[in-house]
């Protein structure tokens, strides 16, 4: 409840896959630590010359990108600059530098031209990565998950592209990027989008439209980063989702009211697309990905002890600031917190009982896991200079949801 109010979704693009003309230094096959932040990688990177900072590694953006906040070293523009991430070193590499992130906790995101260079392997579970010189045909080291299931997935698309956001940067030329694979919903075939920097499962409205209700739950009032900034969204659930034999049921999903980015997609890759397949369905999964080879691969683990399975339970609200300074960022529609008046902007000074003063985030998280689903939590707040105690129900704001 401390955090978890903003998704990144994808930036419209998965790129060049082709790797042609990148000139790789080092050793492939190095395991690489990665931070998996609400689900998508992150990788420690350096631009020799301008520091080091911490990547999104995103297979759905068609170009690597600085922030110039984060490295001022770097004008506004395109550079050719050696990069070092996974063990390797990428020289003369081309990377964009701009204000892209959105004010986004990195400093910068990994796109696809590199990470098509070399096949990858993502490790959820145990937070590691590799880029290797042949596609494995099991994963390495001690990686917990079953043996790999290679699905045959289309590259399409390319051209001209624009970064969104900084005229400096001119157009960059990508062949096709759009790395497409055959899903199945809820028994409807699907194309989606295989995108890393997704946060989650993404869904068009159409295909929301088509799958029809049925007791789906829905979730309002989330914010999700995207290329062309904040948008408001919805969280809602699929009951099973197919990626040839591998399977998932219950995947949260997002969907974007009014976002064209489909339409756009679906125009470049020659045909409809209705999906894109992010992080709320490959946490589950060991995730290899050979754009050579046209492939994916993807391995269920045995336990998902990554994920959280109160990660949505709670009060329904979302905490911001720090120690002393909790306020309220977030109420989500339709819960008992709103129905109590909590109200945004509401400095919080104590739950459960204990007081915030010296609590961070992990500390709130605990006090809520304390409370069970339809039991109440005291919540005192400070409005206005007036303290108030308001009891609120500790709900699943998304319940689980299947279909047969």
């Amino acid at each position: 409840m401390s955090g978890r109010c903003r998704w990144i979704a994808v930036a419209l693009a998965l790129a060049a896959c082709a790797g042609d003309g990148l000139r790789v230094e080092g050793e492939p096959g190095q395991e690489t630590a990665i931070a998996v932040v609400v689900d998508t990688p992150r990788v420690r990177a350096t631009v020799e010359g301008a520091g080091e900072g911490t990547f999104l590694v995103d297979t759905g953006a068609p170009f690597s990108v600085a922030d110039v906040d984060s490295f001022p070293q770097l004008a506004p523009g395109v550079h050719r600059v050696d990069l070092a991430a996974f063990g390797l070193r990428f020289a003369d590499y081309e990377l964009l530098a701009y204000d892209a992130l959105g004010g986004a906790p990195i400093d910068g995101l990994i796109g696809a031209d590199l990470l098509c260079a070399l096949p990858a392997v993502f490790d959820y579970r145990g937070g590691r990565a590799w880029l290797l010189d042949e596609p494995p045909a099991t994963w390495p080291a001690d990686v917990a998950a079953a043996e790999p299931i290679w699905v045959d997935v289309a590259v399409r698309g390319g051209g001209t592209y624009s970064a969104i956001g900084c005229p400096a940067c001119g157009t960059v030329d990508r062949p096709p990027t759009r790395v497409i694979a055959r899903v199945v919903i809820e028994g409807m075939p699907v194309a989606a989008l295989v995108d890393t920097g997704a946060s989650s499962l993404t869904l068009s409205e159409d295909l929301v439209a088509r799958l029809g209700d049925g007791g789906r739950p829905r979730l309002d009032g989330v914010t999700v980063d995207t290329a062309q900034g904040p948008l408001p969204a919805y969280l809602t659930r699929v009951g099973r989702v197919e990626v040839s034999a591998a399977t998932r049921t219950s995947v949260p999903a997002l969907v974007i009211p009014g976002w064209d980015a489909f339409a756009a997609l679906s125009a470049e890759a020659g045909e409809r697309v209705d999906a894109i397949v992010g992080g709320s369905l490959l946490r589950y999964f060991a995730f290899g990905i050979d754009c050579a080879g046209r492939r994916i691969a993807l391995g269920a683990y045995a336990d998902t002890p990554h994920v959280d399975p109160r990660e949505f339970i709670g009060p329904g609200f979302e905490l911001a600031g720090g120690p002393g300074q909790w306020q309220i960022a977030l109420v989500y529609p339709a819960t008992d917190a709103a129905a109590k008046g909590l109200q945004v902007g509401d400095r919080v000074t104590e739950l459960g009982g204990e007081s915030l003063a010296d609590a961070d985030a992990a500390e709130i998280d605990a006090i809520v896991a304390a409370v069970d689903v339809g039991e109440p939590i005291a919540v005192t707040i400070d409005r206005a200079g007036s303290l108030e105690t308001i009891d609120v129900l500790v709900e699943d704001l998304l319940p689980d949801f299947t279909t047969p």
